[in-house]
């Protein structure tokens, strides 16, 4: 080498280079912290796509949130309808997602002791708050279930008629779809 080429700055790629990778780190850095304050938040940020949805749904429900990760979540002390006679009643709901490009779907739902209530009167079945949801207004499309795995633990009715109570008890579990197996 030369005492004349020490004295040369260096070629404009090795500063376009560190400058490109400086800026990647900060890029990187930033979103390390907005994935950990989603994180942090994730309850919030649930409780708020949950209420949304049966706001969206016009069903008055409440809950509490016990886990929220990101395959798993449990919501227990479910209240559908009014508190002081629900419509539904669920002590535990496991909720498994899938994740996939785009926004993760439900792949199976573990509910344990749902209760459900509903009356039948003058030939017409009602469950409350739960009749947008169950008797949506007719369409063209056929009726379709949630291609969702189900499982029932100790689930139970109770349908009071013209004719007197009618007392329902199911447990089973399997595909919606295709494939769900219980006794009813």
């Amino acid at each position: 080498m030369r005492a004349d080429d020490l004295d040369e700055p260096p070629p404009p790629r090795r500063a376009a280079r560190r400058i490109g990778c400086l800026a990647s780190l900060v890029v990187l850095a930033v979103l390390v912290v907005g994935l950990v304050v989603v994180w942090a938040n994730r309850k919030s940020i649930a409780d708020d796509f949950i209420a949304s949805q049966f706001a969206d749904l016009g069903i008055a429900a409440t809950y509490d949130i016990e886990r929220i990760g990101g395959r798993y979540q449990v919501l227990t002390n479910i209240v559908v309808g009014d508190p002081r006679r629900p419509d539904l009643t669920i002590a535990r709901a496991d909720v498994y997602i899938s994740p996939r490009l785009g926004f993760p779907r439900i792949s199976a739902v573990k509910l344990t002791r749902p209760r459900l209530y509903g009356t039948l009167r003058r030939g017409t079945l009602s469950f409350g708050a739960l009749d947008p949801l169950l008797f949506p207004p007719k369409t063209e499309e056929p009726f379709r279930l949630p291609d969702w795995s189900l499982e029932v633990v100790d689930g139970g009715g109770r349908i009071d008629s013209d004719y007197g109570p009618i007392g329902l008890s199911l447990k089973g579990k399997g595909k919606l779809r295709g494939g769900f197996a219980g006794e009813l």
